[in-house]
This record gives C-alpha cells, structure tokens and sequence, in this order.
C-alpha cells in the first residue's frame, strides 16, 4: 500500500510538471487527460485514503503486537509453572 501511495504522489508530481498533453490509464488503454485540475484532485484524495488506510494499519499492527506479546508473556508464565 506504502508503495501505491508513493506511486500516486510521484504521479502528481509529474503531472505538475507536464507541459503537453497528458494521459491516464484506463485498464489496457491510455486516454487523454482534458482536465489535469481533475485528475490532480482525484489522486490528491487517493493520497489522503491511502494514508488513513496505512495508518489504520499500523494502529492494527501495534495492537496485534501489544496482544501477542501479552500472550506470549501468559503462556511462558504458564509453562514455567508446571
């Protein structure tokens, strides 16, 4: 995801600095951008979504690790006592 968002920003940044026509692709087809204020504006709240999704992922990870590390302590707990 970190590698799609990176993707996207690194678009934009070429979109900024293209003078010509551009183009977007479309499945197997590349069409041309009449609006690049449009395009910009759509990849600039795909950038904002990715990040709260990797945020979001992160947060996930870090609890999934608080817990593991909980258990894991509880089970070596319980193995020691035997």
């Amino acid at each position: 995801m970190e590698m799609r968002l990176k993707e996207i920003q690194r678009a934009v940044e070429e979109l900024d600095k293209c003078q010509g026509n551009a183009y977007r692709q479309v499945g197997a087809l590349f069409l041309q951008i009449d609006d690049k204020e449009k395009v910009k504006e759509d990849m600039s709240e795909s950038i904002e979504t990715y990040g709260i999704r990797i945020k979001a992922f992160e947060r996930q990870e870090a609890d999934l690790k608080e817990r593991f590390d909980a258990l894991q302590a509880h089970i070596n707990k319980a193995v020691g006592s035997q």
